[in-house]
């Protein structure tokens, strides 16, 4: 049994030991018979392996020179991993080559069987995994009357130290065997240039994508990533292919001498990186302020990089000035964003406090209006605050005339433009008075126009019930893993569709309450869904980017309105505490598949949902932002504040917009052409 590799030079055979042993002529000589008996004799000088390895059934490999036989030695192979059983002890490895197949007894797959005994193994038995590189001595031996092929000396392929395996395995196509010798090889060359084509043409054989190999992925980038940097920084083509991590890593540690190559590439790859990307969170500050990087930024992570230089900066103007540009330049939509990133004692400064919204600016007088609003109750605090987010549009302006006029923006530290001058004059130009005094005598003066100007608002305990506002909840647990997951699918406002005569009670009492509240207070109300099937009776049904058009065509049969309309609402209520999700109606099986946290955010964008009566809802080209199943619902615990309503739509019936107007809503009015009607 043998087979013959042509070579240049030489031939090459493999045969397996039948006997092996001295020459009664001369001692110099060995007689070796092999399984198909063919008998040579050879000088003791050509055996290139221990003579007692030399036993009947070993695989050795030889060349033939001359009819003479040269460099006998024992056949070393690579194989792969099929199984093994650590707690057995034994495996199978399947041989690579398959040119040997007739020299053995068992095939797998096309490929010739060896078996692994832990007896035979040089590395640690927790490595012989499903798909790990070996290298390993091959013996027949006789086992229960068969015949089988075992496995000696066996040792990982990285932990290989034969050249000549080395260097066959580096040059394959295939990953599983160029893959664990590639920094090996790769140090056997001396000249750079020839690292980095041996790198590039490996990194053609993967694909960007990942590959399975020895229990781990291997996709381009993180190959790349393992090039050393010696290697990498010789050539911008290697650049192409390293992660940003990486590409950070790099610039950090060689971008004086490689700047050009290095820094390109990043503003490559930042140019094309949606804004809520988290790898804009691993950018290092050092390379962030660099002119190039700074103008690609995301207005929040520069938002959040210049509040944190604040305190220890010599010219803090000059930063309060670039946060005010960068609201300025802003959507409305960011807008929002942004001002949640400012810290409140920033948002007094003139450049910040002209950018906020009425409601922003009114929150901000209040919270600084101390003592003199510290002097009343809580719920009086509350609800004169209330009131005035909820009249904002109408009154805003008359309010700041109020606190003119009562000289009340004295006890700020806001330094308002259309007062500041005066009141700058007012308090610190009197000479016979002290700073402090002065408040004082006019703090004390303040109380009297208060009930005034509450009558003027017609505020009351009764009149006007207190609902917190999204910002004033608690957050959840995992209220930053829904945030992220959020900007992600770029989710912007969660939806509740009601009538219109309910938006006239909405309207009154500051926001949305759900049933068990509009119960406590006695209020009359139109129930949409008089079921409530779920059981979430303190709760208020609302979807993602969108309605229930399902449910809402059954409960335009069973109410009669002038009008329906929908109400987009802030989607920060999906992080606070006691929000729930449903992938599906959250009726279905009485609020079976009601879940909370995060958890329950993420089932309602999976693959595939089937719901209760059998339908597959699949996502096929729905946006990222919407859930996978027309009816999955999100439920808002207690109540949804009128000043977290960021739009009202109705369609385009004539009138519509009037009633919306009619019903006490100031704020922004759509047309949304079709809705309603399906």
């Amino acid at each position: 049994m043998s087979t013959i590799a042509p070579q240049t030079t030489k031939l090459v055979e493999i045969g397996i030991v039948k006997w092996f042993d001295k020459s009664d002529q001369d001692s110099d000589y060995r007689i070796l018979t092999l399984e198909d008996e063919r008998r040579w004799k050879l000088h003791h000088q050509e055996i290139k392996c221990s003579e007692y390895e030399l036993k009947r059934g070993r695989f050795i490999r030889f060349e033939i020179q001359d009819n003479k036989i040269k460099n006998l030695n024992l056949l070393r192979e690579v194989g792969i991993m099929d199984w093994y059983q650590k707690d057995k002890g034994f495996g199978c490895a399947l041989l690579q080559r398959d040119d040997l197949l007739t020299f053995f007894e068992k095939q797998t797959k096309g490929k010739a069987e060896v078996f692994v005994h832990i007896n035979q193994i040089s590395c640690s038995n927790e490595e012989l995994k499903e798909g790990v590189a070996v290298v390993f001595d091959i013996k027949k031996d006789l086992k229960n009357n068969q015949l089988r092929d075992n496995a000696t000396n066996l040792t990982l392929l990285t932990q290989e130290t034969n050249p000549e395996i080395i260097e066959a395995c580096a040059l394959s196509q295939d990953v599983k065997l160029w893959y664990p010798v590639f920094k090996l090889y790769l140090n056997s060359f001396n000249a750079d240039q020839l690292k980095v084509y041996f790198c590039l043409q490996k990194l053609n054989t993967l694909t960007k994508s990942s590959t399975g190999i020895r229990g781990c992925t291997l996709s381009q980038r993180s190959f790349a990533d393992e090039i050393p940097d010696n290697i990498l920084i010789a050539s911008h083509e290697l650049i192409n292919y390293i992660s940003l991590q990486k590409l950070i890593s790099l610039l950090k540690n060689y971008g004086d001498n490689n700047s050009d190559i290095l820094w390109d590439e990043l503003i490559k790859r930042l140019q094309n990186l949606p804004e809520t990307d988290l790898h804009w969170k691993n950018i290092p500050e050092d390379i962030i302020s660099n002119d190039r990087i700074w103008s690609l930024l995301p207005n929040q992570n520069r938002i959040k990089i210049l509040v944190s230089k604040l305190s220890n900066s010599s010219n803090p103007e000059k930063l309060i000035s670039e946060i005010g540009g960068i609201l300025n330049n802003s959507s409305q939509t960011d807008h929002s964003e942004l001002l949640c990133l400012i810290p409140e004692n920033l948002k007094k400064y003139p450049t910040i406090f002209e950018l906020l919204s009425d409601s922003e600016k009114v929150k901000l007088l209040f919270l600084s209006l101390d003592p003199l609003i510290s002097s009343l109750s809580e719920q009086q605090q509350k609800t004169i605050v209330n009131d005035i987010r909820h009249k904002i549009s109408s009154k805003f302006i008359k309010f700041l005339s109020f606190l003119k006029d009562a000289k009340k923006t004295i006890l700020l530290d806001i330094p308002l433009v259309e007062i500041s001058e005066e009141l700058d004059q007012e308090l610190f130009d009197d000479g016979n008075i002290t700073s402090k005094n002065r408040v004082d005598s006019i703090s004390n003066n303040l109380y009297n126009p208060l009930p005034t100007f509450q009558d003027e608002l017609e505020i009351t305990n009764d009149k006007i019930p207190i609902i917190e506002t999204v910002e004033q909840r608690l957050d959840g647990s995992d209220a930053a893993q829904i945030r992220a997951f959020v900007a992600l699918r770029k989710i912007s406002c969660l939806c509740h569709f009601t009538t219109i005569e309910n938006l006239k009670g909405i309207c009154s009492q500051g926001g949305l309450l759900s049933n068990t509240k509009l119960q406590e207070r006695n209020q009359h109300y139109k129930q949409i869904d008089s079921g409530r099937w779920d059981g979430q009776h303190n709760h208020i049904c609302c979807s993602i980017n969108g309605y229930n058009s399902m449910y809402h065509y059954h409960a335009r049969q069973n109410h009669r309105t002038d009008c329906w309309v929908l109400l987009a609402i802030k989607p920060d209520y999906l992080w606070k505490q006691n929000t729930l999700f449903c992938q599906m109606n959250a009726a279905s099986r009485r609020g079976a598949y009601i879940k909370t946290r995060f958890e329950g955010l993420e089932s309602m964008f999976v693959p595939e949902v089937r719901d209760i009566g059998g339908r597959l809802w699949t996502r096929g080209n729905l946006p990222d932002c919407r859930p996978t199943c027309l009816q999955a619902e999100v439920l808002v615990y207690e109540s949804i504040s009128l000043a977290d309503i960021l739009l009202i739509w109705v369609n385009e019936d004539p009138g519509n917009v009037q009633k919306v107007i009619d019903a006490g809503w100031t704020g922004e009015i759509k047309i949304w052409k079709g809705v309603f009607k399906s």
